[in-house]
């Protein structure tokens, strides 16, 4: 018999101990196995949390962002000896289980799940303050047309901001909540072959809606993008469902 180091904590172990005392990480032969697959899923499972936390925070500056971090934190491993050390306690597994799941329920618990919030007519709309222009997803290609990259450029800058009253079909709706943010994309009136609109919404919004929906949004253009095709973006608009596919 002989001491080794646990991969895992670092601290001497017997060779002959299936598992860790000290942090019950498996030592040898199949037990050694599960253990590897375990730390390769934790570490998958983290990074892939983490990212998509920061995604949310930077990209859409959500509340999920915070949660999916916390839940990377509880997984991934460096992260986990610090809790620990920190604690004074080695976290089980069943305890992990119970704060993952805790965390979870939180971003449903944040999420609107009413469908009147799909429903909410546009005249408690919240971008009332603004002016709505009538400038329509038409006027974008008869304005572009003939004109060079960079007069593009600062057309659709020029139009960032403006509030729109605009209605189309929904093409995807996006309701992952590992994704960074959840979106829905329709194909607004007036729109061409490959033209559509990105509208960034909560998770639980995107999911109330299916494709081949009829919808009115109205919101302010954060964006438009020229890429195989004409594309607008909108952040929170507000949507109503105008014809029902359920």
């Amino acid at each position: 018999m002989s001491l080794i180091e646990c991969k895992y904590c670092g601290k001497a172990v017997s060779s002959l101990a299936a598992s860790c005392p000290h942090c019950g990480t498996p030592i040898s032969g199949s037990s050694l196995t599960q253990g590897k697959v375990k730390l390769i899923l934790a570490w998958f499972f983290g990074v892939l949390l983490l990212f998509s936390g920061l995604g949310n925070i930077f990209k859409d500056g959500n509340l999920y962002g915070v949660v999916f971090i916390l839940m990377a934190l509880i997984l991934l491993p460096p992260s986990v000896k610090v809790i620990e050390k920190a604690i004074g306690f080695k976290l089980a597994l069943k305890a992990k289980g119970f704060i993952l799941g805790g965390l979870f329920v939180s971003i449903f618990i944040m999420s609107p799940t009413s469908k009147m919030a799909v429903k909410r007519p546009s005249s408690v709309s919240m971008h009332n303050s603004n002016p709505i222009s009538n400038f329509k997803m038409s006027d974008i290609y008869k304005s572009i047309s003939g004109k060079t990259d960079l007069q593009k450029e600062a057309y659709f800058y020029s139009k960032k901001g403006s509030r729109v009253v605009w209605q189309g079909k929904v093409l995807d709706a996006d309701s992952n909540l590992i994704s960074s943010g959840c979106y829905v994309d329709v194909k607004p009136d007036g729109a061409e072959l490959l033209g559509s609109a990105r509208l960034y919404v909560s998770c639980g919004i995107a999911g109330q809606l299916n494709k081949g929906e009829i919808v009115q949004f109205d919101g302010k253009i954060k964006g438009i993008a020229d890429v195989l095709g004409i594309h607008v973006y909108f952040d929170s608009p507000e949507i109503k469902i105008m014809e029902s596919k359920t």
